[in-house]
């Protein structure tokens, strides 16, 4: 069975199995616990009861918001099925399943607000926050990632990537010249092309006046408003070569946006962000904000 103590001696163990730093770990704990108790106190009083709370048998291995989080950030980074967790932590798949969507959503509403454009969870209100500038997209660098899942059931050509040869999902990352990330979309079907899923996505809405953004021609004709300016290599006509000049334009934009796939690298670091979707339930939007929170919550 897996003990915490024993983990939390050896620092690179520790990081090994959350993907997180143990000084990092101390620093989002009490952001954490905060938002536990709150989401108790939602579960515990959000419907009718026969009783108060508190009665009944008490959690055996997640008794303490530092163990919850170390649990749901061991999960996030290993990735096990819930067997192999019964095997690990010596608990009952459906304890670990209700103690990882618990966890998960305190997780998410603690480091969401690292992410200035998160992923749709809730509904826009009104207009001045729905045309919301962030100052921070003045220069961004774009970019989609795709995830592998099961062949569905139904709709089986809607998930399925010509570009991967498989089912997949994809989300899509825009990022700072530093490696901030500023947005991540919801997830949508991988079928879906980049430039479409960027219009649906409209986080341009959000950008100051003169914007300019660095992408892939996976991006060509983004320039769907006067204030955005989309740069990308120059893209070789049939039967015809680059000259030097555009060889070397093409270089330089290369050497700029391989920095977004140096964050992709990052959040895939997490195993859940990576691997094939088990996952049933619709939590990919928490996921996705979890992931890109932890990872600019980091970069502090």
């Amino acid at each position: 069975m897996i003990e915490y103590q024993f983990i939390w001696k050896k620092e690179s163990r520790f990081k090994q199995c959350t993907g997180y730093s143990r000084k990092k770990f101390l620093k989002l704990l009490p952001l954490f616990t905060r938002n536990y108790h709150r989401i108790r106190q939602q579960t515990a009083f959000g419907k009718k009861r026969l009783r108060l709370p508190g009665g009944g048998a008490k959690p055996k291995r997640f008794d303490s918001p530092p163990r919850l989080l170390f649990y749901v950030l061991f999960y996030l980074r290993i990735y096990p099925t819930f067997r192999f967790a019964e095997i690990l932590f010596h608990l009952e798949c459906s304890n670990l399943h209700y103690w990882f969507h618990l966890g998960i959503k305190a997780l998410e509403l603690t480091v969401r607000a690292e992410i200035p454009i998160p992923a749709r969870t809730e509904k826009v209100r009104d207009l001045k926050e729905l045309f919301k500038r962030v100052p921070s997209l003045k220069e961004h660098i774009i970019d989609a990632t795709e995830q592998p899942i099961n062949r569905p059931k139904f709709d089986q050509k809607r998930y399925y990537s010509g570009k991967k040869k498989m089912h997949t999902k994809k989300k899509q990352i825009v990022i700072t010249p530093d490696k901030k990330i500023i947005s991540i979309s919801r997830t949508v079907e991988g079928k879906k092309h980049d430039k479409k899923l960027a219009d649906e996505d409209m986080y341009w809405i959000h950008a100051p006046p003169n914007t300019r953004c660095l992408s892939d021609l996976g991006y060509e004709g983004l320039d769907i408003s006067s204030s955005l300016k989309t740069v990308q290599p120059y893209k070789k006509a049939p039967k015809c070569e680059l000259n030097s000049y555009q060889k070397e334009q093409n270089k330089t934009i290369s050497s700029l946006r391989v920095r977004v796939e140096h964050v992709i690298g990052s959040l895939k670091v997490f195993k859940i962000f990576s691997d094939r979707v088990r996952y049933r339930l619709p939590i990919d939007n928490y996921i996705n904000n979890t992931i890109a929170g932890l990872y600019n919550f980091n970069l502090r």
